[in-house]
């Protein structure tokens, strides 16, 4: 039942030594049994499947030596032979090795090509030369190493698209794929533009591993009309493809008309015939195609033509006479626009001065003067005033009179006519001063009168009587009448509405005082508005996040040490100053021995080691404060919970660097705002100290009412937080007057101011009697903070006066 194999081993010769006794007689015999063996084992291999590589950079002739197959049979019935499976590419060679085993080699008979076929499933088999014949068999499995033989290729050679000029930043031009039929590093891609313009570097760039084209600058048509560049994709092996991409840039009509006056006469002469030519225009736009397309006209109420010449060129002419007593001067407005989608169009005015032509004879008041003068009267009495007018101008309107003796010989005697000069409107009104300023709190009442501006004119009667205006303008698009009233008589400003420093900080009032004479004559000032914060914004909680009960979470290790961050409380304050400077206090906790908290920063930490003792679960509720007054608050409430181990719940310091930057952030914005503030301030305070000093040997006074506030800047650096702060420290209750005396005037004139009752807004608008009039005595000033002041001497005042609570 034994195998030979197991008997013998691997000999040749397999024998068996016996020894037999035989008895009668008796005798000892030594037989030797030789083993025959038979073909029972087939051929194996080590293993099932053998995994082999080749490079697909291989030369035909390369051989790789495989595994020879074992068989435990002797002789003819070991292996004899192996054999491979048909392929195109390996072939099996049998080689002897020096001790005379057979062994396989497989042998590479054709180029190999990994991007066609990446391996092959070879089956080996190993023939014995026993009958009958058994054989064994093995797979082998042949992987193809990729070599850099494939150039990365576009889908397209030339990629042409088009772009509007408007085209946002970031957005995607386009996506560029290469293909790479290698593999691994062979097959990375990168992209990069090989070829591109100085100028289109600065518009596009592309994305190195995604091939995504994007615009990083801005395009502009009348710049540029296209772009051409060559974008490079490079593999890990180093390999290149190209491709080309042109891109169009579409014009939109982002370019308003130009109106450029080339030539022009600012003043004709009044017997100037039509046809004159007055100014030489040539209107163009940067735009292309019919956004670039530009027409010309004027308005039609004027006795002016717009003609067109020739590439875009226009003649301003007059088209008929001109009268200088009917019209001294046009303001001619040009108007350009081009034919685009959304049409634009830009206005440009030409002001013309007709000068004035002796064409005009004297006029007397009646045609025939019948005059009785009774005999024997005095010599040197006054017969009769005759007046003549003349509509023309300076030396062509000025009238001589004389007496024709048409007697013969003629006889004359010459005699002065004494001329009444009666005032005409040639003196424009002047301001106090061409700035004015203005402060007043936030949350003002609509009506609160804001200061006084002044204004004289030298000329008399109606010349000299003056209405206060504002200009139409806007301020952040709302007009500003929306934000203050002139009474127009008195020039007392008012505040419209309510302001917000939150949202306004100053005001840039332009204002204009005319007179009522012909032609009517104007002066312009500004009055500067100052808006004063007050405490009006409560404390704004930025973590812990706001919810429905702005209650935060946090859970602790029990065993932590003293100073252990718990968590961080992170408010802002949109006011300014110590309005906006928060502290942070504990208002209630369940034990205040366990926790206390940073009053500048919000930072929570444990005061003392947990005990046994103490509550798992702690509520603090905590008040974030402004300083202002009254201070304003806000509350948040953190329940902190013990536990034993808190692995993943223990407040990130990261956290509490995201708060602590933004905490940054704004406490960096809050300086930057206050020392802008500051700077405004004392410059403007700085202005209105020189101009009272610069005044106070003139008839005028600059007055500064005791109610109002003095802004001062401080500096605050009682703790680790330093900052600076405009802050209004109230005058004393005592009043202050300045009394001022014209060098002219050898008296002791003094103005006194004594408090009076304050009447509503709408009696100090309709009562013509409560406005500041300072050319009768005893004229009363009402002031908002409802201390009006009486002048017991008249004195005119220079300056603005405002405050306002």
């Amino acid at each position: 039942g034994n195998h030979l194999e197991a008997l013998c081993g691997g000999r040749q010769i397999c024998s068996i030594n016996l020894e037999a006794v035989i008895e009668n007689p008796l005798n000892l015999y030594t037989i030797e049994v030789e083993i025959e063996d038979i073909n029972d084992v087939p051929p194996s291999f080590s293993k099932d499947t053998f995994d082999i590589w080749f490079s697909e950079s291989a030369v035909p002739g390369t051989h790789f030596t495989l595994d020879q197959a074992q068989d435990l049979d002797l002789g003819t019935n070991s292996v004899q032979s192996y054999n491979l499976n048909e392929n195109d590419y390996f072939t099996l060679r049998q080689e002897t090795s020096a001790d005379g085993i057979q062994y396989p080699e497989l042998v590479l008979e054709k180029p190999l090509d990994r991007e066609e076929k990446m391996f092959y499933e070879l089956i080996l088999t190993a023939f014995d030369g026993g009958t009958p014949l058994k054989t064994g068999t093995a797979l082998v499995k042949v992987f193809i190493q990729d070599v850099n033989d494939n150039y990365p290729e576009f889908s397209q050679k030339v990629y042409q698209l088009s772009l509007e000029e408007n085209a946002p930043k970031d957005f995607v031009v386009l996506h560029l794929n290469a293909v790479d039929k290698d593999e691994g590093s062979n097959a990375q891609i990168t992209y990069s533009f090989s070829q591109i313009p100085a100028n289109a570097r600065e518009i596009f760039t592309i994305d190195p591993i995604k091939g995504i084209i994007k615009i990083i600058g801005d395009l502009d048509y009348e710049v540029t009309e296209s772009y051409q560049m060559k974008v490079e994709a490079k593999d890990g092996g180093g390999l290149t493809g190209h491709c080309k991409v042109l891109i169009q840039i579409i014009d939109v009509n982002d370019n308003v008309p130009e109106i450029i006056i080339t030539s022009l006469t600012s003043t004709i002469s009044e017997d100037s015939p039509p046809g004159t030519v007055i100014a030489l225009v040539k209107v163009h736009d940067l735009d292309s195609g019919e956004n670039g397309q530009v027409s010309g006209c004027i308005d039609q109420n004027v006795p002016f033509q717009f003609t067109s010449t020739s590439n875009n060129y226009y003649k301003l002419i007059t088209k008929a006479n001109m009268d200088r007593e009917t019209n001294a001067e046009y303001n001619i407005t040009i108007t350009a626009s081009d034919k685009g989608l959304p049409q634009l169009s830009i206005n440009k005015t030409i002001r013309l001065i007709i000068s004035d032509v002796n064409d005009n004879a004297p006029v007397f008041e009646k045609a025939n003067y019948i005059i009785y003068v009774a005999e024997n009267n005095s010599p040197g009495t006054s017969i009769y005033n005759i007046h003549a007018s003349d509509s023309d101008l300076n030396d062509n309107g000025k009238i001589a009179y004389s007496v024709l003796n048409l007697g013969v010989p003629p006889m004359f005697t010459e005699k002065t006519l004494v001329l009444n000069i009666s005032d005409v409107n040639d003196n424009k009104p002047l301001f106090s001063q061409p700035f004015f300023y203005a402060f007043i709190h936030e949350n003002n009442l609509p009506g609160t009168l804001l200061c006084k501006i002044f204004a004289t004119d030298i000329d008399e009667g109606t010349n000299a009587l003056l209405k206060f205006s504002v200009m139409d303008s806007y301020i952040s698009g709302s007009p500003i009448s929306s934000f203050i009233y002139i009474n127009e008589n008195n020039g007392n400003v008012y505040a419209q509405r309510s302001f917000d420093y939150e949202h306004i900080q100053h005001l840039e009032i332009p204002v204009f005082v005319e007179d009522s004479g012909s032609p009517i004559l104007r002066t312009n000032a500004t009055i500067h508005i100052f808006i004063l914060d007050q405490n009006d914004n409560h404390p704004t909680i930025l973590y812990p996040v706001l919810t429905r009960e702005t209650i935060e979470h946090q859970k602790v290790p029990r065993h932590v040490s003293m100073g252990y961050l718990v968590t961080k409380i992170t408010a802002v304050d949109a006011d300014s100053g110590y309005n906006a400077w928060l502290t942070y206090t504990i208002l209630q906790a369940t034990d205040p021995s366990l926790f206390r908290i940073s009053p500048h920063t919000g930072e929570i930490r444990v005061m003392r080691h947990v005990l046994e003792t103490d509550e798992s679960t702690n509520t603090i509720f905590v008040l974030i404060r402004d300083n202002g007054e009254p201070a304003l608050s806000s509350t948040a409430t953190v329940i902190v919970s013990f536990e034993e181990v808190v692995p993943d719940e223990t407040p990130k310091s990261q956290d509490f660097q995201i708060s602590n930057n933004e905490q940054s952030d704004v406490t960096l914005y809050l300086i930057i705002s206050l020392v802008a503030i500051s700077v405004v301030s004392l410059v403007t305070f700085t202005v209105l100290t020189i101009k009272c000093l610069k005044t106070e040997n003139a008839p005028t006074m600059c007055e500064s009412f005791p109610c109002h506030p003095e802004p001062t800047l401080q500096l605050h650096s009682e703790s680790t937080l330093k900052y600076m702060e405009v802050k209004t420290i109230p005058r004393s209750s005592t009043l202050r007057y300045k009394t001022s005396f014209s060098p002219a005037l050898e008296r002791t004139d003094f103005t006194f101011l004594r408090p009076l009752d304050f009447p509503q807004l709408k009696d100090i608008l309709n009562d013509p009697d409560s406005s500041f009039s300072l050319n009768d005595d005893f004229d009363e000033l009402d002031q908002p903070w409802g201390q009006p002041f009486k002048l017991e001497k008249r004195r005119k005042v220079r300056g603005c006066i405002a405050d306002n609570r």
